[in-house]
């Protein structure tokens, strides 16, 4: 099928009638629009615009719709204001951290729905960065670094700092979650660090500072890397990257450690 433009796409999208669904959801971005009528369409609009209904919305379904894709989706249709759904999934996050702070009061039912809305808000967070950051990145960098949550939502929450964080706070972040007390807190997910740290490498572009970092910071952990599993993607990664890293003495150790066939970077 050719590929159709945002506005083609809208209008076929608007002009198909069908019974609405009783919870409004975004499901697979495109195909949750094609079935509803026009006129759901604009009741939608004009409630994903007003705060508290947003919330209601995000509360009782969209924020588990948590797929680039569908939050993009989301974006594209309904015009909503990155300012105004940042307030609101901060709104969600301050009162779900709060919740889940405090398991002894909170009944098993309502914890669940708290973790569960302050995992897709951290998670759509990101796609919503504006000016005013502060407070984004110290709740973020909190949930991060609270050993105590789980381990998936603090790598969220890593994530979600990385796309409000300047150049200088990138570097202290990759620093600091690959230093030795804090890195083993993610096992067995760890190569998921090492992952949005590669992210951060390709977006860093130009930026020699922040390159340079990334690749000291993970050549520190991959050198005491345990993980066959996380080595393995991470070096390949890395290695794809960075010559000094690939064809260092360093890593031709950690790669016979590990059983691996040494291989020279490509760059």
């Amino acid at each position: 099928m050719k590929k159709m433009s945002m506005m083609c796409m809208i209008a076929l999208c608007l002009a198909r009638s069908s019974v609405p669904s009783p919870q409004p959801s975004l499901e697979s971005g495109w195909d949750w629009l094609k079935r509803q009528r026009k006129e759901d369409f604009e009741v939608l609009r004009t409630e994903y615009n007003d705060p508290v209904k947003l919330r209601k919305h995000l509360e009782d379904g969209l924020l588990r719709q948590s797929g680039k894709t569908t939050i993009e989706a989301f974006k594209q249709m309904f015009g909503v204001s990155d300012e105004m759904v940042q307030a609101v999934l901060m709104s969600i996050i301050r009162e779900a951290v709060t919740q889940t702070g405090q398991k002894d009061n909170n009944p098993r039912e309502g914890q669940h729905h708290a973790e569960q809305h302050l995992e897709g808000a951290v998670i759509w967070l990101s796609h919503f960065p504006c000016a005013d950051a502060r407070e984004v990145k110290q709740i973020m960098m909190a949930i991060a670094t609270d050993t105590a949550r789980d381990r998936l939502l603090r790598l969220n929450a890593i994530s979600s700092y990385m796309d409000y964080a300047d150049a200088q706070e990138t570097r202290d972040m990759i620093a600091q979650f690959f230093g030795e007390g804090m890195k083993t807190t993610f096992s067995p997910y760890g190569y998921i660090m090492y992952n949005l740290a590669i992210r951060v490498y390709d977006k860093a572009e130009g930026d020699t500072q922040t390159r340079e970092a990334i690749v000291a910071s993970m050549s520190a952990a991959l050198v005491k890397e345990e993980n066959k599993r996380a080595f393995s993607i991470a070096d390949k990664l890395l290695a794809e990257r960075s010559k000094e890293y690939a064809d260092s003495p360093q890593r031709k150790a950690a790669l016979e450690r590990m059983g691996i066939p040494v291989e020279k970077g490509e760059q």
